[in-house]
């Protein structure tokens, strides 16, 4: 159930304008509820991928699908994302010798799971500009996407040498060595990127997960509460892990709470259910947890092992 939990678009999401709005003008109501990116240049920060919240006149409030700011941004100054490819496309056409516009069309590619496409536009940004960070970085977790863990560390390793201070970079190495079982090198990495940013909360929930793994469970509940503390609607992951370890505790009560938050952050998520399904099931609230299960099982009919737990909850139930 572990997943890679930084945002595969891009390293750096800083640089909305958080303005006052301007007046309610022309309703643009296309606009919300679209997936959108802020136009990627030279600058590096003004690169995001958000969500438009709602609109005034010429104005979007766009909320940060990730990691990032929330604020407000001019239309003229985003891309929606299903047309984020034909942007880049456009931009290297127009300035063919520019990194730039290599690296923001590989992040896109990857977003889409695209990830060797994604690789061979960062093997050409590399290839335009060997001292692009950002290029080896999101070339890190294309390999990292594809298990290639190795060659994801490698990258890594580079992006770190060229810019020290890229936070997210060591939490994403972190979580290449916690894949490769070497638990204490992806604490080591997961610190350093908690040093140079605390509140990077997924760098708390992946911690949490190595000493989870080492079965250090109070240190893993207490990166799990720091993330939830640093953004509770970002990381309903967090309330599942937190939930996780108090379930392996026995201790239900807490692992429901914990569960309860995640399926009200995050409702159409099956693995959620599930859990909170085991927690019910293990308090012998048989109903409850056929419920969960139920649910779970709408959610992802060909997942088996929901399929055998329901199972074994009816043959209590009976």
């Amino acid at each position: 159930m572990m997943r890679h939990l930084v945002v595969v678009f891009g390293v750096v999401m800083t640089a909305l304008a958080l303005r006052p709005a301007e007046a309610p003008g022309q309703a643009q109501d296309a606009w919300v509820g679209r997936q959108v990116i802020t136009k990627f240049g030279r600058d590096r920060r003004d690169f995001g991928v958000y969500r438009v919240e709602r609109t005034s006149g010429p104005w979007l409030w766009l909320i940060a699908e990730w990691e990032g700011n929330s604020g407000w941004a001019k239309a003229t100054d985003v891309v929606p994302f299903d047309r984020a490819i034909d942007y880049y496309t456009g931009e290297i056409r127009a300035n063919p010798g520019s990194a730039w516009a290599y690296v923001g069309r590989g992040l896109i590619w990857a977003g889409k799971g695209e990830y060797d496409i994604a690789i061979a536009d960062y093997n050409e940004a590399i290839r335009l500009d060997p001292k692009d960070a950002l290029a080896y970085a999101n070339r890190g977790r294309a390999w990292t996407a594809k298990k290639e863990y190795d060659k994801a560390i490698a990258d890594y390793d580079e992006a770190i040498r060229l810019d020290p201070k890229l936070a997210v970079t060591y939490n994403d190495r972190g979580f290449a060595y916690s894949k490769k079982g070497k638990l204490n090198r992806a604490i080591a990495d997961y610190d350093d990127a908690i040093c140079l940013n605390p509140k990077l909360a997924y760098a708390h929930v992946n911690r949490g997960d190595a000493y989870s793994s080492k079965c250090d469970l109070d240190r893993a509940i207490a990166d799990y509460s720091e993330a939830i503390r640093l953004d509770p609607k970002l990381v309903a992951v967090a309330y599942l892990r937190h939930g996780l370890v108090w379930y392996g505790k026995q201790d239900y009560d807490r692992a429901l709470a914990d569960y309860d938050e995640a399926i009200r952050l995050d409702p159409n998520n099956a693995v959620y259910r599930f859990n909170r399904g085991r927690a019910w099931m293990a308090k012998k609230e048989y109903d409850k947890a056929n419920a969960d299960y139920s649910e779970a099982i709408r959610i992802d009919p060909n997942n088996r092992e929901y399929r055998i737990w329901d199972l074994v909850n009816r043959i209590n139930r009976s």
